[in-house]
């Protein structure tokens, strides 16, 4: 995590356009008479169709091993397919290569769910909260549980059988800079971040190196801005199917394409982002993969 000052007017921004978001969905609900179709992404703004996720930060208890996590998890995946709450997908994180306190009994909870769930997801999981509990508090005690909403840069990585994927985390900031005609602190904004988002999902697409998935995540509540040791502005995602998959993918941005320099013109000058770290995703199913 890393310490970033956000802009008052950057957070009323954002603001208003969840409100808006809420609101539309809200009054389409009302207005529509039978089963709800959600508008075209073209109706969400420029940024498309969001989604809802939620990442938990967890420590292993006590004298509870691997084995022990991955049995609970596969109640947990049993107990959700037979709830048939199929629209909420939940995936395990576990460090490869990462710096935090005690990183060897660190795991962190990742969850996601269409917009047409919203609500509906954390409803029904709140409806079995005690099952879930009396699976979940003996294996893990968790320090925060943060609801997100996400956009997507794009979706490339095919389905993996087993489940299991390689998940890239950076925490990033908008940049500031002085006004020294006006006296102020400016911020850059998420239009700023928009149209980097553009320009490298173009460059990507024409170099034929979308096959992963790549997502931007703000959050909407249960994020702590009194610790400034996790304040920042977003988290940006990236899937790999496997490490081989990752390694060869950089290889060839750095020595086959021009990344860098445009990494460099379009995001240096926008964020500042931590190191990446490297996590094991292991989906929650009710099918054991230990």
């Amino acid at each position: 995590m890393i310490v970033v000052s956000v802009q008052e007017e950057k957070n009323v921004t954002k603001d208003i356009l969840m409100s808006l978001l809420t609101l539309f969905v809200l009054i389409s609900s009302i207005c529509t008479p039978t089963k709800n179709i959600m508008a075209s992404d073209q109706e969400y703004g420029n940024w498309g169709k969001p989604f809802g996720a939620e990442l938990w930060d967890c420590q292993l208890n006590v004298n509870v091993s691997m084995r022990d996590l991955n049995r609970a998890l596969d109640e947990y995946g049993s107990l959700i397919e037979e709830q048939g709450l199929k629209e909420y997908e939940a995936a395990i994180w576990t460090p490869i290569y990462a710096t935090m306190p005690n990183v060897e009994r660190s795991v962190f909870w990742s969850g996601y769910w269409p917009l047409e769930a919203d609500g509906k997801a954390i409803d029904a999981l709140q409806s079995h909260y005690s099952k879930i509990s009396k699976i979940l508090d003996p294996v893990i005690t968790c320090r925060s549980k943060v609801y997100y909403w996400g956009w997507h840069l794009f979706n490339g990585l095919e389905t993996d059988p087993e489940s299991n994927r390689i998940v890239n985390v950076q925490h990033c900031s908008y940049k500031t800079e002085w006004d020294n005609l006006r006296g102020q602190l400016n911020a850059k904004t998420d239009s700023d971040l928009l149209a980097a988002n553009r320009k490298l999902r173009a460059y990507l697409e024409k170099h034929d190196l979308v096959d992963v998935n790549s997502y931007q995540l703000w959050p909407n509540s249960g994020f702590s801005f009194a610790d400034p040791m996790v304040r920042y502005d977003l988290i940006w995602i990236t899937e790999y199917k496997n490490f081989t998959h990752l390694s060869e993918r950089m290889r060839r941005l750095v020595y086959e394409y021009d990344y860098w320099n445009l990494y460099s013109d379009l995001l240096l000058p926008l964020i500042d982002c931590d190191t990446q770290q490297s996590f094991r995703s292991r989906k929650i199913t009710g099918t054991s993969s230990t």
